[in-house]
């Protein structure tokens, strides 16, 4: 393999990997919003007390 192209897979590959770690995050923050306004609607749902 040649040095550019060698260079093109590696920051393809890293790309990939950032994308699918902010997918990733952006789900887990809207499922956590969610749950934040569904426990302002109903404060005595899932207080852990």
């Amino acid at each position: 393999m040649s040095g550019p192209l060698k260079a093109a897979i590696i920051i393809g590959l890293a790309v990939v990997v950032l994308i699918a770690v902010n997918v990733r995050m952006y789900r887990a923050m809207k499922a956590a919003t969610a749950k934040g306004r569904a426990l302002e609607a109903d404060p005595r749902e899932d207080r852990g007390v």
